[in-house]
Formats: structure tokens, sequence, C-alpha cells
């Protein structure tokens, strides 16, 4: 009777453990609750500056190299059917926060690839020489940020992709020129 209650104490424990814990996988994605990330163009050249938060206890401040943008046709033709696609690649830069620890990226050992897929619309007409602001959803696909030591961070989000052209009038032509892109997170 003394060896059954004790199993019986022992598998309750083990219960009530496994009840009040929750496991966190390796491989399970952390999801952007706040923040944004702003692109400029061209997008290669200017990269992006990040200041984002989400789950896991997870921060990153800082910005990418560069990267690609379909919005960055320049000049893209009122008319023309683009998106706000955007792959920021290579390496990252700033102060990354992971599971309650702090790590510095720089050229030695940041790296990631975030890819904000939006959907295509088409271009307005519009008058010369004015800003044209389009905002669009957007959602993070095969997006992840390796930390120093080869921990290899699975990210997830979506939000609203604002950007802004300036505009130019030739003729009967009406050609936009990327300024940039503000990338909002929203839970």
């Amino acid at each position: 009777m003394r060896d059954a209650l004790k199993k019986f104490v022992c598998i309750a424990a083990l219960g009530a453990m496994y009840g009040l814990t929750v496991e966190v996988r390796a491989d399970d994605p952390v999801r952007i609750k706040s923040g944004s990330v702003e692109v400029g163009s061209p997008v290669s050249l200017t990269g992006g500056a990040y200041d984002i938060e989400g789950t896991q206890d997870f921060s990153y401040v800082g910005g990418a190299e560069g990267g690609t943008s379909e919005g960055d046709c320049g000049p893209c033709l009122a008319g023309d059917t683009i998106s706000l696609t955007t792959e920021l690649t290579g390496t990252y830069f700033g102060t990354a926060t992971y599971r309650g620890q702090t790590y510095e990226l720089d050229i030695s050992n940041g790296s990631g690839s975030f890819t904000f897929s939006s959907p295509k619309f088409t271009l307005p007409p519009a008058e010369s020489n004015t800003v044209v602001t389009i905002e669009q959803p957007f959602t993070l696909i095969d997006t992840s940020l390796a930390l120093p030591g080869g921990a290899v961070v699975p990210i997830e989000g979506s939000g609203t992709a604002t950007a802004r052209f300036t505009t130019f009038q030739d003729g009967s032509d009406t050609f936009y020129f990327l300024e940039d892109i503000t990338f909002t997170f929203e839970k």
C-alpha cells in the first residue's frame, strides 16, 4: 500500500509539473508583435533599419546591409502592376535579444533573411511632383536571423507596408520613384 501511495504521489507531481510548464522547442518561430522595419531606396544600398519585438523575449534593433524590393523599380509607370515584396538578406548588425540573452551582431557574426511578402497592385494615375502613399498588407515568409554561436531563429509576423513614391510627369506618362517603405508589425 505504501509503495502504491509513493507511485501515486510521484505520478501526481509529474502531472502537475507538466501541466504548469510550457515547452518551447528550438525551432518554434518567434512571432513579431510590434515595431517596424524601414527600407529606403535604392534598397540594394540602404538595406533596412529594424526596431522590432516579439515572443520568446525577442527584440532586434539594428540593420541589414541590403536587399531587393519589387517596389524599387525606379522608374515605374502609372498603370504598372507591382508589389511591395521586399527581401533583406546578408549581414545584420545591431543588438538582438532572444530568450533573455543579448547578442551583438556585426559583419563577423550576424546574418539573416527577412522576406516581406505583399500582394500585387496597380499604380494609380497621379499629378507630377507629388508624393503618393500606398498601403498594402504583408506577411513574413522564409524569415530567420542567425545569432552568434550558431542558433538560427525562425521568425514570423505580419502587418501593414506603407510605401511613399514621388512622381514625375513626362508628357502623358507619370513616372513613380520609390522613396521608402515602412513595414509596421501588428499583433
